[in-house]
């Protein structure tokens, strides 16, 4: 059996991966973590965990994983959050440092955990980072978010560079219709200096459905609904 560990599943490509999975006939196990847990209909052979990764510890999954002999575990890192959006100079620490802790300190633990779990019951441990462009490159008014998934991106290659049991993919789903992309067309073009580019991508239906993002993500990964 094959389990399938999914944080921020309660929005956006964590929902819709969640519904895909849900929909798999396969011989996996499902665990879904996310903050508001009970805005989803829960799938009873799937597990559910409550969790807010702005907390910045990794959740406790023991309960849920020590009772089945798995023959690969695969984490699909999704939490995440845009905010704070703004200059640099004018940064709220509080926001800042919740975007650290949900975009990297609280992801990278969990990886951790489950690192030591899949070396100590000799189980492959796959790591799917839900990365973005904003990873590679500096983007106005998003130091933040820029900075965070470039620091957990390098954080899962390390780790997959320590120990050969750990395998990590980067996945950059693009531009998608979101409520976090709606919150960044509200932003002020004095924080967001390229709001124009995303108010543009949603004029002209540019913006790609998370149903077809999550599709494309697992059939890439080999599970098949």
């Amino acid at each position: 059996m094959e389990l399938y560990i999914v944080t921020g599943c309660t929005s956006g490509l964590g929902l819709a991966l969640h519904n895909q999975l849900v929909k798999e006939d396969k011989n996996i196990q499902c665990v879904f973590l996310g903050r508001g847990i009970q805005r989803i209909e829960p799938s009873p052979q799937h597990k559910y965990v409550e969790f807010d990764f702005s907390c910045g510890v990794a959740p406790n999954l023991d309960t849920q994983l020590n009772s089945h002999n798995f023959s690969r575990i695969t984490l699909i890192s999704n939490a995440g959050t845009i905010d704070p959006i703004g200059n640099t100079a004018s940064l709220d620490v509080d926001l800042f440092q919740r975007s650290v802790s949900i975009n990297f300190i609280a992801p990278a633990l969990l990886a951790v955990s489950l690192s030591s779990l899949s070396l100590k019951n000799n189980i492959y441990l796959r790591v799917v980072n839900v990365s973005s462009g904003a990873a590679l490159r500096p983007i106005r008014g998003w130091a933040a978010y820029c900075s965070t998934k470039a620091s957990v991106r390098m954080f899962f290659d390390v780790m997959a560079l320590e120990n050969d049991n750990v395998e990590v993919i980067h996945i950059d789903p693009g531009v998608m219709d979101t409520a976090m992309q709606e919150g960044i067309r509200k932003s002020c073009p004095l924080d967001m200096p390229d709001v124009g580019s995303f108010l543009n991508f949603k004029r002209d239906q540019k913006l790609k459905s998370v149903i077809d993002v999550a599709k494309s993500i697992l059939d890439e990964l080999k599970v098949e609904s």
